[in-house]
């Protein structure tokens, strides 16, 4: 197995520089565990094994991708903040043929939000929006924006505004 296995009691503890340093086409492989929000700019698979956790701490997004064939699977992404202007999401991807695959995404503000993700592919995801909030405030469970050939199915989505496809 070549994948890299990033824990927090690993030689591997650092997701963020794990995935920075990580070569093109990695699989990273994430062992439980609370991580802080991550940024994905190169091709890679991150897959999670008993939910990780990330937490964004009411601040911003918890994993923005801003690449071309990523794969995040098996994450529990939490608390992101509520900024409209900022989308802030529990995943925000911009790129195309990424797939977000079997996450938990809680108190989030935007569940899964892309754009120009064509051939992205939108699966089996859990979506619950922030708690407390009117539905007017809250965002989009799922939302893809110029994203052509985008594959939605099997999500759950609870306590969001809706799920938006807009110029897609």
């Amino acid at each position: 197995d070549d994948a890299i296995r990033v824990c927090e009691d690993c030689e591997q503890n650092d997701l963020q520089a794990t995935i920075d340093s990580a070569p093109e086409g990695a699989v990273i492989v994430v062992e439980g565990g609370e991580w802080s929000p991550l940024t994905i700019t190169s091709p890679l698979r991150l897959v999670g094994l008993d939910l990780p956790m990330i937490d964004a701490k009411s601040e911003g997004s918890g994993i923005v991708i801003a690449s071309d064939d990523v794969s995040v699977e098996g994450f529990d992404i939490r608390n992101t903040g509520r900024s409209f202007d900022k989308e802030d999401s529990g995943i925000y991807f911009e790129g195309q043929r990424n797939r977000i695959l079997n996450n938990r995404m809680t108190e989030v503000l935007f569940g899964v939000n892309g754009a120009t993700g064509h051939d992205s592919v939108i699966a089996g995801n859990y979506v619950r929006g922030h708690d407390g909030i009117s539905e007017g405030l809250r965002g989009d469970g799922i939302k893809v924006w110029y994203s052509h050939r985008v594959q939605i199915h099997n999500n759950h989505v609870t306590r969001s505004r809706d799920l938006l496809v807009w110029y897609s």
